[in-house]
């Protein structure tokens, strides 16, 4: 707010610009398409980095950081990096999200923001990458469902007393969710995703 020089203060920083390499953003579909082009390299550098020596050590220190500097693995220097490469990651997802937008302000930055992130990790199962995507999709598709039911109770007369009274509960919800998964559910949907595939994988013989 107080760095006007940098982050443009409250009136926040304008993206010029509608093209990408040439690429029209002007229209949805076509920043669709980028954005999926995206999101398809990152996943595929984030798999490939999990099978590297990097990989391999992060998992040791996320299960047990003793046991791993115990076997020889330097904790400082594998925390930060794991720390810069999110960095990038999440610098990169900003970069896309400003150029989506035009203009970033401060506003769209809130503790909800942060619950909602928060909601994803759980849900799509904790230190799985098939496990973000899920709880990506799992959040964003609960949120329009929320979003259409409340929209409807309030085009609905006799129900907008009630629609008013719903709106606030997506917090509720979203609340509710957590605590189911964690409660029958802890490792998450890519849990629920990998026994599916292992039963039909070993079908007929699974049952």
């Amino acid at each position: 707010m107080r760095w006007e020089g940098l982050t443009g203060g409250a009136m926040g920083i304008s993206v010029v610009g509608d093209s990408l390499l040439g690429i029209d953003l002007g229209r949805g579909r076509s920043f669709y398409f980028v954005l999926f082009a995206c999101f398809s390299l990152m996943t595929w550098f984030a798999v490939n980095l999990v099978r590297t020596r990097y990989g391999r050590a992060f998992i040791a220190i996320r299960d047990n950081d003793r046991a791993a500097e115990g076997m020889g693995i330097p904790i400082f220097p594998y925390k930060l990096l794991s720390f810069a490469i999110s960095s990038f990651y999440a610098g990169f997802a900003g970069a896309l999200y400003a150029y989506y937008m035009i203009s970033i302000t401060p506003e769209p930055f809130n503790l909800w923001l942060s619950i909602t992130f928060i909601a994803m990790i759980i849900i799509g199962g904790l230190g799985s990458i098939p496990g973000s995507v899920f709880g990506a999709v799992f959040i964003v598709a609960l949120q329009e469902v929320l979003s259409h039911i409340t929209e409807y109770l309030m085009n609905v007369g006799a129900s907008t007393g009630v629609a008013i009274t719903i709106a606030p509960l997506r917090e509720f919800v979203f609340g509710l969710a957590i605590v189911l998964f964690i409660i029958f559910e802890p490792k998450g949907i890519a849990e629920v995703w990998r026994i599916i595939r292992s039963s039909f994988r070993l079908w007929p013989f699974s049952y």
